[in-house]
This record gives structure tokens, sequence and C-alpha cells, in this order.
């Protein structure tokens, strides 16, 4: 569906007696969409979703059996039965996986990640250009939140600024396929679904690291040495070719920045990452930072300036200090300061005396 600004304009446009086609080309959209639109009764609604699919569904008929068949009313026994029957490693969180083919060579590159944001689609990027050896003129992309944003009410595309700051630093295009076209994209669904069918059905791995290690054994011996079904040859063998055509990376210090992962400081002047909590001066308390992790080692940056380096975490809940996170903390006074209302004197001791003693006075 297209956005209420968007379908406003389709509207005004077909009561100015403007085209279909002529329709399609201004808003961005297909013709197929625009007819929809102006032939329906109606503004045409979204079908409902079907149903997600739930990740006990390979479990269910066992489930059924363990509880209403042998009476097992413990959830707890149920679930621990179900972890040993997983073969692959258990993940608390999603997985997601980048995928790009070059157009030419069909040279393919996969990187499964945890965060599907627009750091990790940036850094995913210049893994995939150093395995090619270059990078393209121009790149095509769906209409993912991590490229494009949407469209204004004037219907012009409102760009992710990060992701786009990132491609003109680089110098290539970043170009999107007409909504609603999947055929534009066919390449990389075709990448996709070779991907699950020859890689992923029943792959074992223990972490992100050992499944991105094998995604990568299995680019290099497997999906870039076969022989492609549409081309007929083997994407490494075209891909010695296409390189030649592809532009050089830019040094490593244009690249770094990109390289990041963004957290933001606790109060206590830590942040998080993956497995362990890493310091930093106070003075970044609050405020984002960049992670650069190495094999062994996490650096903290805040634009050029490397604000710490920590050995990495070896497993979870580990906490690492810098020297002198907290030195020249200015102290904050205990409370304010109150104004006596009154003041406590001593006791005054007077010498007893007769009585005789004042009569001699008067």
């Amino acid at each position: 569906m297209i956005g209420g600004g968007v379908v406003k304009q389709l509207y005004d446009l077909h009561g100015q007696g403007v085209s279909i086609r002529a329709i399609g080309r201004s808003l961005g959209v297909s013709r197929n969409t625009v007819r929809k639109y102006v032939r329906s009764p109606e503004v045409p609604r979204a079908r409902p979703r079907s149903p997600r699919p739930s990740k006990l569904d390979p479990f269910k008929d066992y489930i059924r059996r363990r509880v209403i068949n042998e009476k097992v009313d413990n959830a707890e026994v149920v679930l621990r039965e179900i972890r040993t029957q997983i073969k692959v490693g258990h993940a608390d969180r999603a997985l997601s996986c980048f995928v790009m083919v070059l157009g030419w060579s069909r040279g393919l590159y996969v990187e499964f990640i945890r965060r599907a944001d627009v750091e990790a689609f940036i850094r995913c990027h210049v893994h995939a250009f150093e395995a090619f050896g270059g990078m393209p003129e121009r790149c095509l992309y769906d209409n993912a939140k991590v490229v494009v944003l949407g469209r204004d009410e004037a219907g012009r595309r409102v760009w992710n600024s990060r992701f786009l700051d990132f491609s003109r630093r680089l110098g290539f295009s970043a170009q999107l396929c007409q909504p609603y076209r999947a055929q534009t994209k066919g390449k990389v669904e075709s990448g996709v679904k070779y991907l699950k069918r020859n890689f992923w059905l029943g792959r074992h791995f223990i972490d992100d690291e050992d499944l991105n290690r094998q995604a990568h054994e299995w680019l290099a011996t497997i999906a870039n040495v076969r022989v492609h079904g549409t081309t007929a040859e083997r994407p490494c063998d075209r891909l010695a070719v296409e390189r030649q055509s592809l532009t050089p990376l830019p040094d490593l210090g244009t690249l770094r920045p990109f390289l990041r992962e963004e957290r933001k400081v606790g109060r206590d002047g830590f942040l998080v990452w993956q497995r362990g909590s890493y310091g930093v001066p106070w003075r970044w308390v609050g405020q984002r930072v960049g992670v650069e992790a190495g094999p062994t080692t996490v650096e903290i940056w805040a634009g050029d300036e490397r604000l710490a380096i920590h050995p990495r975490a070896l497993r979870p809940g580990q906490r690492f200090a810098v020297p002198g996170q907290w030195a020249d903390l200015p102290t904050q006074p205990r409370g304010p300061h109150r104004q006596p209302l009154a003041t406590q004197v001593p006791w005054a001791e007077v010498e007893p005396r007769p009585l005789t003693a004042y009569e001699a006075v008067q």
C-alpha cells in the first residue's frame, strides 16, 4: 500500500485528467497500482496478513503428545526436552542475513548479523566490497528503511541520511527499485533462495562468528565456483574480469568511521557491547560513541578521538574500566547550607552566697 499523501496526489492528478502512465511516473509507483486506485469504488485496503510462523511449529506434535497423551504438565520439562532436540546453536535473538550479488559476474557475498540497523548494513557493504575487490558504480536496492525512509507529501524520496552520506563518501550511487516490482531485484532474490536451499538448510553452528566463517567458506568452495544456471559460467571466473571495472576502496581512514557500531554510554560510565561492559572517561556519560572491534580488542571512539581501548570480553558479564575513568570528576555538595535560627550558649555557673552578703550591700 502507498502512503496517504501519495494517494491524495494520485486522485488529484486523476481528477485533472492526467494519464495513468504519467501519474505513475510522477509519483514513482507502478501503473497497475495507479489503475487499482482509480478503478476502485473506494480506497483499497491492505489485505490481512497470514499468521506469522512460530518457533514451536516443528515441535507442536511432540508438545501435544507429551502434554495431552502423556499428561506432562510441567512446561519447563517440555522446554528442556525441546532444546535437546535442536541441533543448531540456540539464539536468544533473531538472525538477519545480508546478501549482495554483482550483476554481471553473479559474484555472491553473504553475512549474518544480529542487529539489522543502518550501521550493520553499512559494515556489510564494506565487507562485501572488500571480498569482491572493489565496488560497482551503482547499487540497486528495494525500499528498505535502512536506505530510504519513505516519501514526503510531494512523493519525493526521503533517503536515510547516514546511508546516503556513506554512499557519497565512497563514491557509488544508490538506485531504488520501482515499488511493487519484485522482478527488478531478481538476482538478489535468486541468491537468497539459493542460500536457503544450499547453505542454511540443516546448518549447525556454535555462534555468530562460526556461522559467518562457515558461510564464507561456502562462498569460496561452492557458491562462487559452481557453474551458474543463467551465465553458464563460474561466478569466480567472471568476477576476475568484472573486478577490472570495479572502483578500488578508499583508504582505511575513510572507512573506519563506518565500521563502528554506535552505543550510548550509561550513567555508570560504561557501554554494553555484545558480551561485556566497557568504560570510557566520565565526560562521555549519556552520549553516543562508536565501538570498533578487532579479534582481541575493543576500541571506543568519538569522531576522530579514541576514548579507550579494552581487551575483548571472552565471557558474558565481563567489565573493563579505563584508567582515570573518574579523574577530575567534580564533587557535589551534600546539601544546601542552612542558616542557623538559634544559638546555644554555655550554661553559666553562679557562685552560691549567704543572704547576709546581700544585706551588707544595702
